[in-house]
């Protein structure tokens, strides 16, 4: 091969030739390096020593105790405590060796999770380099970039889901850590495991509650998920009843004919509370096919508590529930306050949307409501189609 070498510039424009060129490509480094190595500046490193009781079995049944830096508060009694000097997490509580996706493997998830202001900073580098440029600026890629860090620390990444279904149809959590369908780590591998994730899941529909146990027992043997932590309730704001009558469509297999030919989507999803919307949804099939069984219910809080976790310690939010976002979002935000609140809530928007121009609110559109809520608690939107991202950057509100 000939290779032609261009005429050698003047002395001063080679000089500047060669700031500008190094200038240039200091610049691409600099961002391939940001775009494959998510390495954010680490915070202050935490105080103390890691002390865990737990027996020699394969699941630990002991608390955990984690010194943290003395400026964390403490936290109600019920909750995972949060005292002056110490982080406790009852293992034992969130991840029953018995349980159907626990007992797949003998290991459980690293005992320290990630810490909030961790979470926080990462997802700000994250955020200042993805979604000015509208580069990656998805819930797909800040989901694995913090399974990834979680990773890099030996932490664990700590979720919640409320609508998750079976645990994988149209289910962006599935997609995002077990599919990995749209992989934003370029240059890194793909979760051989999945031990430092602990998904908590409300899904109040039997039928896809025992499915979303299926799901998540096949992600523990397959993936090496340690822990999930199911729970079979609905969320409600608007009773002080420990049990709320739920209207579901009848899916057993002896169930009447004309209700086993209802569509697949409207048999599994269409669960609510809502019993009178569920009348005018169903009309003439509603008596027949429609089954009122009372189910556990209590505002998001409270179900975490019976599992000994708070609200503060998750880094992500996930919400699907058929247009009622607007409800949830009023009594979550009222409930949980300040630092509390998760720095990634990611949620449906496309059934609210049919919802306001069927139903419209007599104030103001479901889905302005839900977006005056997030803006003013600090966080940023970014429109994904069917879906909202919320990114909680102003922590002052």
């Amino acid at each position: 091969m000939t290779m032609l070498l261009p005429r050698r510039p003047s002395s001063t424009a080679s000089t500047a030739s060669a700031i500008f060129t190094a200038t240039i490509t200091s610049v691409l480094i600099l961002s391939l390096q940001q775009l494959l190595v998510f390495s954010p500046p680490t915070s202050k490193p935490l105080t103390g020593d890691i002390q865990v009781s737990a027996p020699a079995s394969a699941h630990s049944t002991g608390a955990v105790r984690i010194s943290a830096p003395a400026s964390i508060l403490s936290r109600k009694a019920g909750q995972v405590q949060r005292t002056p000097s110490s982080l406790q997490l009852q293992i034992d509580s969130l991840c029953p060796a018995s349980s159907k996706v626990n007992s797949q493997n003998n290991h459980n998830p690293p005992t320290q999770l990630m810490q909030s202001q961790d979470i926080r900073d990462a997802i700000k580098y994250w955020y200042d380099f993805n979604c000015p440029r509208k580069l990656a600026c998805t819930f797909a890629s800040i989901g694995q970039h913090l399974l990834h860090l979680a990773i890099q620390r030996n932490e664990t990444l700590l979720t919640l889901q409320v609508g998750a279904m079976d645990g994988k149809s149209n289910d962006p959590m599935y997609e995002m850590l077990v599919q990995e369908m749209n992989r934003f780590m370029y240059g890194r591998e793909t979760f051989s495991t999945l031990v430092n994730w602990l998904p908590v899941m409300i899904e109040p529909v039997p039928i896809n509650y025992e499915g979303m146990l299926d799901t998540y027992a096949e992600i523990a043997r397959d993936k090496g998920l340690g822990c999930a932590v199911p729970i079979n309730a609905a969320v409600s704001y608007t009773t002080t009843e420990s049990k709320c009558p739920f209207c579901r469509v009848n899916t057993a297999e002896d169930a009447p004919q004309r209700c086993r030919e209802i569509p697949d989507w409207q048999r599994l999803q269409i669960g609510t509370l809502d019993c009178d919307f569920s009348k005018r949804f169903f009309d003439t099939d509603f008596d027949l096919c429609v089954l009122q069984d009372p189910l556990p219910c209590s505002s998001i809080g409270n179900l975490l508590r019976e599992k000994n976790v708070s609200p503060e310690h998750f880094a992500m939010l996930q919400i699907d529930i058929e247009g009622y976002e607007y409800i949830l979002f009023d009594g979550f935000l009222k409930e949980v306050q300040g630092q509390s609140l998760p720095p990634i809530i990611h949620y449906e928007h496309k059934v609210m949307k049919e919802h306001d121009e069927q139903t419209p609110l007599n104030i103001s559109s479901r889905l302005e409501l839900v977006s005056s809520m997030l803006t003013k608690r600090g966080y940023v939107l970014h429109d994904e189609g069917e879906d909202y991202l919320a990114i909680r950057l102003d922590w002052t509100k």
